[in-house]
């Protein structure tokens, strides 16, 4: 179980990352029905790409984008992992989109969590983003630099689709 802390983060470079992420995830289930198919964005400075990992599990899908993430391009500024789960929060249990984001040269990720239900009239998101964890294992690989030192990457993402 995670415990949850605010939404904000130490690292806010990440944060247009995941909410691309989250709104991308969000759409996602809404459209389908869900689960979440795990996926990752992938920043090269301001050009993200998608990338899908459909797998016998879905656990399979996340360690499948796990590894993919492992051995990323040196151009890689920051990526981010979306996969499905669930959140427990003061008692109660919901289905929520996690997002792992890690920047390049950094030895560890941010898990963050957006809550959400299914009702009649399709997904509801309950409350705002929540930042889960800082310490989530790193997901780009232990020696991945940043492509261009000092650089920090502000503003909306846009999807290379």
């Amino acid at each position: 179980m995670y415990s949850v802390m605010s939404a904000s983060t130490d690292r806010p470079e990440l944060l247009p990352l995941v909410f691309a992420a989250v709104d991308h995830a969000i759409e996602s289930v809404a459209h389908s029905g869900g689960p979440l198919i795990a996926f990752a964005l992938v920043a090269e400075g301001d050009q993200v790409t998608l990338h899908r990992f459909v797998d016998e599990t879905l656990e399979g899908g996340v360690e499948r984008a796990r590894e993919f993430l492992r051995e990323a391009d040196a151009n890689v500024t920051f990526v981010a992992l979306a996969y499905d789960g669930y959140l427990t929060c003061d008692g109660v249990r919901t289905d929520a989109i996690y997002v792992a984001a890690q920047e390049a040269g950094k030895h560890n990720s941010d898990l963050f969590a957006q809550p959400y239900a299914m009702t009649d009239d399709g997904l509801a998101e309950i409350g705002n983003v929540k930042h889960v964890e800082i310490n989530e294992p790193t997901l780009l690989g232990v020696a991945a630099e940043p492509a261009k030192a000092g650089k920090k990457v502000f503003g909306r993402f846009r999807l290379a689709r």
